[in-house]
């Protein structure tokens, strides 16, 4: 048995909706993160996070859908748990995700003035002679500043 493949968009249809999507639907999709993202960049870091995490409990654990496919998948991933549990992981989530965002705009700053990188040098001798290093980096905690701090430094990384 062979399952069909659904019919393909014309070539002008499927222009004028990419062209919808890139040029309309996307940005103001992205309005509202990039104002919010932009307000927080203006205030002390440990400001936007503390904004961030009320987002993150009290706005974005309301939204219906994001909070039905992290409770389901919850569900999937630990049956054991009840709803009490599941509902305090979810906020606990999204409280670190919505924080996360908040202080993103304070990356360089962070990294300046909390981050030491030992054996940078070797790095940037590995780039010299052309060649490509590997770095292992925990991935716990702000394990996103690992890239922050290369780039800081001249460097570029790929995960």
């Amino acid at each position: 048995m062979t399952a069909e493949a659904a019919p393909r968009k014309k070539g002008k249809e499927k222009s004028r909706r990419s062209w919808f999507r890139y040029r309309i639907r996307d940005p103001l999709e992205a309005a509202p993160a990039y104002l919010v993202t932009s307000l927080a960049r203006l205030l002390p870091v440990s400001v936007a996070s503390a904004i961030g995490g009320w987002i993150g409990r009290t706005i974005l654990s309301r939204v219906p859908a994001l909070r039905r496919r992290v409770l389901d998948n919850l569900s999937i991933a630990m049956p054991e748990l009840d709803e009490t549990q599941r509902l305090r992981i979810l906020r606990g989530c999204l409280d670190h995700y919505a924080r996360a965002a908040m202080e993103a705009p304070h990356w360089p700053g962070i990294v300046r003035s909390r981050f030491e990188v030992v054996g940078i040098d070797i790095m940037h001798r590995y780039r010299e002679a052309g060649q490509a290093a590997f770095y292992p980096s925990a991935h716990f905690g702000g394990w996103e500043l690992g890239h922050a701090c290369l780039g800081l430094n001249g460097l570029s990384a790929a995960a």
